[in-house]
């Protein structure tokens, strides 16, 4: 994460032009260890010769997306330092509870995917807006900037946040699957395919997911991989074995293999084409499948009931 200051102006009314109050340095997002939901966006304010003596009456910030119109993020909260407004416009730092719901956190990702190569990083368009006073009266003072945040890192907050699947995502099942074992073992399973999902590396997310399939069954791209695992009728067997060996060789068509044809214009074969939407529905394909499995599995092998 790199440094980034927003720098403050007031206008006065009228004509006059604005003049510079002070300035904001970016300090580095961590995860709020608090027990809020969330992270803490840091700022050092460092304010203009002469406004020493001022006081912040009220002092808002807006964490929204780059795109036009901007999508605004969760809901940000400056931390007084244990004070209430006024509070002194002295250097020094200033602490903005950034609370992040899953819901945010999914239309925060679901508006970097789009466009954005893979690796980029996040940015969010910081927007500050302040009510002060002192020797020259009420004035009013607003400035924006430009938060960026690594790949790498954004991924750490999430991990840290416990984010994993999107609501979205769970809106199609009921509480009952979602708080089963195998639900939370498959998601638990498929961590790293969201993390490269996340990064915008589609391909590497579909070959994370079949290592996991062929965890469970070795070659899991052939039919005959997936029969006689449990105890079920022929016909349901062959549907399920045709379901689960038909996804799995998309994942290894797509995602692993290159093209079995060499292209005649760069001589060598090509990678499939993949966009982030077709990724994303490979995923979540996956999660349901493995999750599938996994009941199954723990079905065939828990201990049968005494009879009596």
């Amino acid at each position: 994460m790199s440094a980034q200051k927003i720098w403050l102006y007031r206008r006065r009314g009228g004509d006059e032009p604005p003049s510079w109050i002070g300035e904001l340095t970016f300090g580095p997002v961590t995860y709020d260890h608090n027990g809020r939901s969330g992270l803490i966006l840091p700022f050092e304010y460092d304010p203009a010769d002469g406004t020493d003596q001022d006081r912040w009456l009220r002092l808002d910030v807006d964490i929204a997306s780059q795109r036009t119109p901007p999508r605004r993020f969760g809901t940000p909260r400056v931390e007084w330092r244990g004070m209430r407004p006024p509070s002194p416009a002295t250097p020094g730092p200033i602490e903005v509870q950034w609370v992040l719901l899953p819901e945010d956190i999914e239309r925060i990702e679901l508006d970097h995917g789009i466009g954005s190569a893979p690796g980029a990083p996040w940015t969010f368009r910081v927007t500050v807006e302040g009510l002060s006073s002192g020797p020259n009266g009420v004035v009013a003072s607003m400035g924006d900037g430009t938060l960026t945040i690594a790949a790498s890192d954004w991924e750490t907050l999430v991990h840290q946040m416990g984010y994993g699947l999107g609501p979205t995502a769970r809106s199609v099942l009921t509480q009952v699957s979602l708080d089963h074992a195998s639900w939370r073992e498959a998601e638990k399973r498929l961590t790293k395919a969201r993390d490269r999902l996340r990064a915008g590396e589609g391909r590497a997310a579909l070959r994370e997911c079949l290592q996991q399939f062929e965890a469970l069954a070795g070659k899991s791209y052939r039919v005959e991989t997936w029969r006689r695992r449990w105890q079920m009728p022929e016909q349901k067997e062959t549907g399920l074995a045709e379901a689960l060996s038909g996804h799995c060789t998309y994942l290894n068509k797509v995602g692993y293999h290159l093209d079995a044809e060499v292209d005649t214009t760069v001589g060598e074969r090509l990678e499939m084409p993949l966009d982030q939407w077709e990724a994303e529905l490979a995923v979540a394909a996956s999660h349901h499948y493995l999750a599938y499995v996994l009941r199954l599995n723990a079905v065939a092998t828990a201990p049968s009931k005494p009879t009596t």
